[in-house]
């Protein structure tokens, strides 16, 4: 078996408009990166991490800035606009457990079940966004499973943290 590269989250697809943007909301002094899944926390937008609780805000198409940061190098300043995540869009995403585990010893597609839903992850090793296969407590099931992406580098369902995708539940199940 393989060891498929953890990566973070990747929009595949959402009902409706695929380019619809949310309003535009500061980061405050949180920190995130391109393309990382957000929540809205004090009126900022902030990194979702583990066992999130709270509906995602979207996907951030631009990393945190400092407040000292202009154009044109950060042409909104530290205001950012999110791309939507209703419930039912769909993510790839890597998969882990509860510690984070990426590599030789992470869990293999088997460890989670197609249509089982399960919460979220940030890998401290790697600072991804992963779905994490031992989180499925009520509330924070945020991620619906529907299988291995066809991906020609993710192998086989026995590989370890593959990646799959996953339909948002939104808010939490």
């Amino acid at each position: 078996m393989a060891n498929i590269p953890v990566r973070g989250p990747k929009l595949v697809s959402v009902p409706g408009n695929l380019h619809r943007q949310l309003p535009p909301v500061g980061d405050g002094s949180n920190s995130f990166a391109a393309g990382d899944l957000v929540v809205v926390t004090s009126g900022s937008l902030a990194k979702a991490g583990d066992a999130c609780a709270v509906a995602l805000f979207g996907v951030t198409q631009d990393a945190s800035h400092a407040n000292t940061d202009i154009p044109p190098a950060v042409f909104f300043g530290e205001n950012h606009y999110a791309v939507d995540l209703p419930n039912g869009a769909v993510l790839e995403m890597s998969l882990t457990d509860t510690s984070g585990t990426v590599g030789s010893s992470g869990p293999a597609f088997s460890a989670v079940t197609v249509g089982a839903s399960y919460g979220l992850k940030l890998s401290a090793s790697t600072n991804y966004q992963c779905v994490d296969k031992d989180n499925t407590t009520s509330g924070q099931k945020l991620f619906k499973v529907l299988g291995l992406t066809a991906d020609a580098d993710n192998g086989v369902a026995g590989d370890k943290n593959p990646r799959i995708l996953v339909q948002v539940n939104n808010p939490p199940l």
